[in-house]
């Protein structure tokens, strides 16, 4: 049984239109968290809410200013039929080697250029757990 040491959350819940192929933070879908020791892991976990219409989207987690995860071409979410909406879980284990205050976010992009539109009609979520 692992017990979290310590556990953020932000809910984010404004809508936010995105038609870039680069990563864009994601607004608001971000937190810090300080770990109480250096072989401590942060757990993040959470959702990402969109509406794809025709495009896909992928997204990227940072760790201050750097990247650590980005989704891949076999994992990206990708739609061709028609407006869809869907929820992308979330989940990577980090080893940040550090006591000191870190901070998580999300980044998204979209495909040829076309919008997608994050939180139109639910929220994603970002948590990072201490263990």
């Amino acid at each position: 049984l692992i017990t979290p040491r310590n556990i953020i959350q932000t809910v984010v819940s404004g809508t936010q239109t995105v038609g870039s192929t680069s990563l864009t933070d994601l607004t608001s879908a971000t937190l810090d968290i300080t770990p109480a020791s250096t072989s401590s892991k942060i757990l993040i976990l959470g959702r990402i809410e969109a509406d794809i219409g025709d495009n896909g989207f992928g997204y990227a987690i940072y760790k201050d200013a750097s990247k650590i995860f980005e989704t891949t071409a076999g994992y990206d979410v990708y739609n061709n039929t028609g407006n869809v909406r869907t929820v992308n879980t979330v989940c990577y284990l980090d080893s940040p080697s550090s006591t000191s205050e870190l901070t998580y976010k999300y980044q998204v992009k979209t495909y040829d250029t076309d919008n997608v539109t994050f939180q139109n009609a639910g929220q994603s979520i970002i948590t990072a757990m201490e263990v």
